[in-house]
């Protein structure tokens, strides 16, 4: 929905409708490979280099109190974004408590982005960093009352068993359809399945 809402804005300001013409579908896919090639790439950059900007300016401050601190920025639905984040904790010696607070309300994501960050993306993060885990090390995942509100089919129960498949978002919209994704929905399905997560993991931990 974001990326089809980002794809008609830049056609209005082209000027650009679909009337049937000839050229309207060519115009209409130029309008899309601009968001997906030019300005959703931009954006996410400028979004990341702002996140590590001021993660480094939040370490500066705790060092100038005699912290030890190094800030990275990672990007959670990140495989490889998350692979790296352990790799720099592993070389640091390691961790003794992680706490994964990266959330999207309702207000502040589609259904795919909030099921992406809110349990894709902790579940990314206390994957790679388990096998760092040593006696003593905790993971705290922040989960929310809506949970305890939600009532999963076991159809939906089958998909949240993967929390961390790539097609995790996608295969729950199909399952709730596309009307009811527009809703809230997303945000106590996101924190249902974090909690079940949980529940699964205690043991390794």
């Amino acid at each position: 929905a974001g990326n089809l809402y980002a794809m008609g804005r830049i056609a209005k300001q082209a000027g650009i409708e679909n009337l049937e013409r000839p050229a309207d579908r060519w115009l209409l896919d130029a309008c899309r490979l601009t968001w997906r090639a030019k300005l959703h790439l931009h954006l996410m950059l400028d979004l990341f280099n702002q996140a590590t900007e001021k993660a480094e300016a939040e370490a500066a401050g705790l060092r100038s109190e005699g912290c030890d601190v190094k800030a990275v920025a990672c990007d959670a639905t990140s495989p490889e974004s998350v692979a790296k984040l352990a790799q720099t904790i592993s070389e640091r010696g390691g961790f003794h408590a992680i706490v994964q607070v990266a959330g999207l309300s309702p207000a502040t994501g589609t259904f795919r982005q909030i099921i992406d960050v809110n349990l894709r993306g902790a579940a990314l993060v206390a994957q790679a960093l388990r096998p760092l885990a040593r006696p003593g090390s905790v993971a705290i995942l922040v989960s929310s009352l809506s949970a305890h509100r939600y009532f999963p089919s076991d159809e939906m129960v089958a998909i949240l068993r993967d929390p961390t498949a790539n097609d995790l978002a996608e295969r729950l919209e199909k399952l709730v359809g596309p009307e009811a994704a527009k809703t809230g929905v997303g945000y106590p399905i996101s924190k249902w399945g974090m909690n079940f997560y949980c529940r699964r993991q205690a043991p390794a931990w």
